[in-house]
């Protein structure tokens, strides 16, 4: 069984969602950033992700790209401010992540020690940055938004080659991405085509995708987050508010705990009703001393009680002598039998 280690989080099948809130563009200060860990925290999210941008290393500059790259430039964060944001994290014991955006930042992100990285569906074939990724033997998570299969294909021996550890996310790249292109059976065939952990990065209108994704064997959730969903901005429309963010964590949660697990096993309830509801063995007749059990002289009912012998345990008492007399509607017990 595949998994991925974040700090001392195993992540993967039969263990619980990771849960990853985008923060990048949806706060205006750091003392907002501060309220938005407190409560990510607090509702039971694993950990707070950013972008670490330096513009000149995402996005050519000139007359068609201008206004672009300006936003961009407002979006990069100095090494001491990634610091901050990691304290806060730490502090509210939850895991700080981000996305870089160029070599740069890959060196910006080990110097303050990030536990993993995440890599936005724009660079899933940007092999130059997933090898910097790779050497730091940190995990990934490689969105897989706009990959067609071949392309996933390519990533994924690229990165084995490397011996990295990584986990794919489905994912669309539409914002917001319509229920129509969600394809959240796209987590099955991820996991049962390259055999890693699977995950989900949410770009729908509220929450159901992504505890349905949780349903189908998803170990990981990205969504967006945000103080106030009426702000101009994709993200904001996309994301969950606090309240929306609470339900999600608890409908996944909820969902990790009906999931259950691959064994077998019935619960102490289910034995409990079992030994209750089971049809049991009745004498049809009245029966003396010494007679034989056969088939025309018992029938299987239920009993209201836990007492009796199941009905699946008939050949074992078929043939045998009963001890003493009994009538007919005894409900048959082992020590009615002789040895």
């Amino acid at each position: 069984m595949s998994q991925i280690n974040i700090g001392d989080r195993e992540i993967g099948d039969g263990n619980s969602t990771y849960v990853i809130l985008e923060i990048a563009r949806t706060y205006d200060n750091f003392d907002e950033a501060k309220e938005m860990i407190s409560i990510a925290a607090d509702a039971g999210a694993d950990a707070i992700k950013i972008q670490s941008i330096l513009a000149n290393e995402l996005m050519v500059k000139n007359s068609h790209t201008y206004d672009y790259v300006e936003m961009l430039e407002g979006l990069e964060r100095t090494e001491e401010q990634h610091q901050f944001l990691k304290e806060v994290c730490i502090e509210n014991k939850i895991d700080f992540l981000s996305t870089p955006e160029g070599p740069t930042m890959i060196k910006l992100l080990e110097r303050i020690n990030v536990p993993a990285y995440k890599v936005s569906s724009l660079d899933f074939v940007y092999y130059e940055l997933l090898e910097n990724m790779a050497l730091t033997r940190k995990p990934i998570i490689l969105s897989t938004g706009m990959a067609e299969y071949e392309e996933i294909c390519e990533t994924v021996d690229f990165l084995e080659k490397l011996n990295a550890n990584f986990a794919l996310l489905h994912c669309s790249s539409t914002y917001p991405t319509k229920v129509r292109n969600a394809n959240l059976r796209n987590i099955s065939f991820l996991k049962s085509e390259f055999g890693k952990v699977v995950g989900y990065s949410d770009h729908t209108v509220g929450i159901q995708a992504p505890i349905l994704a949780v349903s189908l064997g998803a170990s990981i959730i990205e969504k967006h987050f945000t103080l106030d969903r009426r702000q101009d901005g994709a993200d904001h429309y996309v994301g969950v508010d606090e309240k929306m963010l609470r339900e999600m964590m608890h409908g996944i949660r909820t969902t990790e705990e009906m999931l259950g697990s691959y064994e077998r096993k019935l619960c102490d309830e289910e034995l409990e009703m079992k030994n209750f509801k089971r049809r049991k063995m009745v004498a049809s007749t009245n029966l003396n001393k010494g007679d034989e059990v056969t088939r025309k002289n018992v029938n299987f009912l239920q009993t209201k009680s836990n007492q009796g012998i199941d009905g699946r345990y008939v050949k074992n008492i078929m043939g045998k002598k009963i001890v003493q007399n009994i009538e007919r509607g005894h409900i048959f017990s082992w020590e009615n039998f002789y040895e």
